[in-house]
């Protein structure tokens, strides 16, 4: 019998090769969004520690309206780089949900190819086998026979 050969394993292939370009699209969309994460996460630290700066410096008695402006447009300018950042995840969000349903589909494209190139291998195990037992009784009959 001839050996195993799935008739739709170029089109496996091509699907396989689609799963993993949409996966990749996907994957390069969830890494902006982790930058803009991580500068949130950031600016915040930078938040967080200016302010305990600032608690710090009024504590000890240092006080001027010069450093006081200039304090309050920084922490300004920290908080507008978060609301840019959020706002750009916030875009994204709707956009990597498709990009995401679309990996998705292409998966299971995939999954769908595979499962029948399974089924088909095994119907051709199921009917090798046949093969092998009937040409192993046809095998045994002819031993009989030359015996008897």
């Amino acid at each position: 019998m001839k050996k195993f050969r799935y008739p739709l394993e170029p089109l496996l292939k091509i699907r396989k090769y689609q799963e993993k370009q949409e996966f990749s699209i996907y994957g390069k969309m969830l890494a902006k969004i982790n930058v803009h994460t991580q500068k949130i996460i950031e600016t915040q630290q930078l938040k967080t520690d200016f302010t305990s700066l600032e608690r710090k410096r009024m504590i000890e008695g240092y006080f001027n309206l010069e450093d006081k402006e200039l304090a309050a447009k920084y922490y300004s300018n920290l908080g507008k780089v978060i609301d840019h950042a959020e706002k750009e995840i916030s875009l994204r969000k709707e956009e990597t949900e498709v990009l995401r349903k679309n990996a998705e589909k292409a998966r299971h494209r995939r999954k769908i190819l595979e499962i029948l190139k399974e089924k088909k291998h095994n119907e051709y195990q199921l009917e090798l086998n046949k093969l092998e037992f009937k040409e192993l009784d046809e095998f045994n009959q002819r031993m009989r026979r030359s015996e008897s």
